[in-house]
């Protein structure tokens, strides 16, 4: 079992959901439209087309990487950023008016959390293309 943790854009991530809101209520009134004049059971159809027209939030989200049991935690490099921890608590602290550090699971959560609940979970097998001084795996490609 493993989970992945991000920063999320705030902002990108409010306008996403209000779109996929708006979505849902279009295609809502359209199946009750449907319903109406036909009389087959049409909910099946209707979970398929909602799934298919959401959308994805993956643009609002920076990986920060994953904990899986047995490794030792696994963080995505972002040249752009940060390169090492200490930078990465530094982006944050800069930046937590935009950003929000969550989950896989959309689970919001403080940096003394994420610490606590990731960082601090640092002992297992190495993985990954390389291990800093601090002893953090890093990867340089997108991992899930």
């Amino acid at each position: 079992m493993s989970t992945n943790y991000y920063f999320r854009d705030k902002e990108g991530y409010n306008r996403i959901n209000k779109a996929n809101s708006q979505i849902k209520e279009h295609v809502n009134k359209i199946f009750s439209i449907l319903e109406e004049n036909f009389e087959r059971n049409l909910v099946f159809k209707k979970m398929d087309i909602e799934n298919a027209t959401q959308i994805s939030d993956e643009e609002c989200l920076i990986h920060i990487g994953q904990f899986a049991y047995g490794w030792k935690v696994l963080l995505k490099t972002n040249n752009e950023l940060y390169n090492t921890v200490s930078e990465m608590r530094s982006f944050y602290n800069k930046n937590k008016d935009k950003y929000e550090v969550v989950d896989e699971y959309g689970y919001v959560m403080t940096w003394e959390e994420l610490e606590k609940e990731f960082l601090g979970l640092n002992e297992g097998k190495f993985r990954g293309d390389f291990e800093d001084k601090d002893g953090y795996c890093w990867s340089k490609s997108e991992f899930s």
